[in-house]
């Protein structure tokens, strides 16, 4: 019984850690609890409702989780900072970058620079800006006055910026010098307060609407309207993709599915949603059940518990190989990586 225990335990172990931290997923931020939540880029279900906790940092308005090498940065919007996380199962906390920032919103990560969307000018900022910050050192290496922009995106070596000033799509230079305004935009019958960006495969370009008329608003990429969607979920901040070719959408009721073939949508998570990033993490060592960074019998436990019907750690589940069941194949896949070691 002993041996079937352990066998339970280590199993699964390994079967939620590898199937759970070698695969991409949405990482959504929540900031009506200031937190970043995992979903299936298959179908938008939530995989972590929890993923990182941002309280305990004193969040405020969190916007945008942002993949920064092997590190999550996350933007906040009215604490004028942003928070630096390690990637992985279990992000840790790093480290905060303040100062020289107000108001900031959608990032960017290009050739080891962050690029921030900066609107205020307290705190010693410039005010409809962007913001460059090295990623080696952390520090602001750069202003470029430029626009009222609420997101901006790596774009065909330049980039591309929602800017809610003149709710035109515009594209800038790494200096911020205007380039093309690729979507100009009367606010009245067309695009009005553009917030995330995202290129779909095919190089259309999907936004989100914040203000009337809003919704979701493709345009191709000459700037001509190529679709729109007046989305049940109106206030539209944030767009992801799926692979099953539906949407992730976000707005002050929560985070929700959209189909764009037949209209449906479907509530995913209750609350503030904001930008929606598609994350990888990296694969780890399985056997590490509980996630703490050590193999041992706090790993059994949590696996117990977790196998037989009670709490899992997040993201966790008892099906080690993966294949829909929790049985004796799962145990003994898991028992030979376990005594194998990390």
């Amino acid at each position: 019984m002993k041996r079937l225990a352990q066998l339970i335990v280590t199993a699964a172990g390994l079967a939620a850690g590898t199937s759970a931290m070698g695969q991409t997923y949405f990482a959504v931020v929540e900031s009506g609890s200031d937190k970043v939540v995992l979903l299936s880029t298959a179908d938008g279900s939530v995989v972590n409702p929890l993923w990182i906790d941002l309280v305990p940092q004193g969040a405020s308005t969190p916007i945008e989780a942002l993949v920064v090498g092997n590190e999550v940065w996350v933007s906040d919007q009215l604490a004028d900072a942003i928070f630096i996380y390690t990637l992985s199962d279990l992000p840790q906390y790093v480290t905060t970058i303040r100062g020289g920032m107000d108001n900031i919103r959608g990032m960017e990560h290009v050739n080891g620079k962050v690029y921030v969307t900066n609107a205020g000018s307290g705190n010693g900022a410039t005010a409809n800006s962007i913001v460059r910050i090295d990623v080696a050192t952390r520090a602001i290496d750069a202003v470029y006055p430029s626009g009222d922009f609420f997101d901006l995106i790596s774009y065909g070596g330049n980039l591309l910026c929602s800017n809610i000033g003149l709710d035109d799509i515009e594209i800038r230079d790494l200096t911020g010098g205007l380039v093309q305004t690729l979507v100009n935009s009367d606010g009245v019958s067309g695009i009005d307060f553009p917030q995330q960006m995202i290129v779909l495969p095919d190089g259309k370009i999907a936004v989100s609407s914040f203000s009337p008329p809003d919704g979701l608003y493709i345009y191709n990429s000459n700037g001509s309207q190529h679709a729109y969607y007046d989305t049940t979920a109106g206030g539209l901040r944030g767009v992801g993709l799926l692979d099953n070719g539906s949407f992730i959408i976000t707005n002050g009721s929560g985070i929700h599915t959209f189909d764009p073939a037949t209209g449906g949508e479907a509530l995913v998570v209750n609350g503030q949603g904001r930008f929606v990033t598609k994350v990888s993490i990296p694969i780890g060592c399985a056997a590490d059940f509980d996630g703490d960074g050590f193999v041992d019998f706090f790993d059994f436990d949590a696996y117990a518990q977790c196998f037989e019907g009670g709490t899992c750690p997040p993201g966790k589940t008892a099906d080690f190989d993966d294949d829909g069941f929790v049985d004796f194949f799962d145990f003994d896949a898991f028992v030979a990586a376990f005594e194998e070691g990390c």
